[in-house]
């Protein structure tokens, strides 16, 4: 389970995913979302909080396919974004936990100088502030 106690709201907790939303996502947009994620999705489908847009399960279709994703960051999903220059992305993994902020104007992930976060949920049970370079 998730810690939100850290979290400042920038709007209304949303009310939790079910599966059948989250396979629904999944289906439109081919891919596995990865299981911390889906974790979240099913205590809080989506949410504004600090610096972040987390993506609801409507949001990550949309978002994905608008920034095309696939095409500039193949074998990654956009989870969220800093609300600004900046896009939260996973790879597509079932086991994944790392996430990474990339460049929304460029969306290709670079190890070098993307901001590289070692676990999603350490990340929200710590207060989900964003260290935007």
């Amino acid at each position: 389970m998730f810690d939100f106690s850290k979290l400042k709201f920038i709007s209304e907790r949303k009310v939790p995913a079910n599966l059948q939303e989250i396979a629904d996502a999944e289906k439109k947009l081919d891919l596995t979302i990865p299981d911390v994620y889906k974790e979240f999705l099913l205590e809080m489908n989506g949410a504004e909080v600090n610096d972040a847009v987390l993506y609801s399960t409507d949001d990550l279709v949309e978002m994905n396919i608008l920034n095309e994703v696939r095409e500039y960051a193949p074998g990654f999903i956009s989870i969220g974004s800093d609300n600004g220059d900046y896009e939260l992305i996973m790879k597509v993994k079932k086991d994944e936990i790392v996430f990474r902020l990339v460049d929304a104007g460029s969306m290709v992930p670079d190890d070098e100088y993307d901001t590289i976060y070692p676990s999603f949920k350490d990340w929200i049970n710590s207060g989900a502030v964003l260290d935007i370079i």
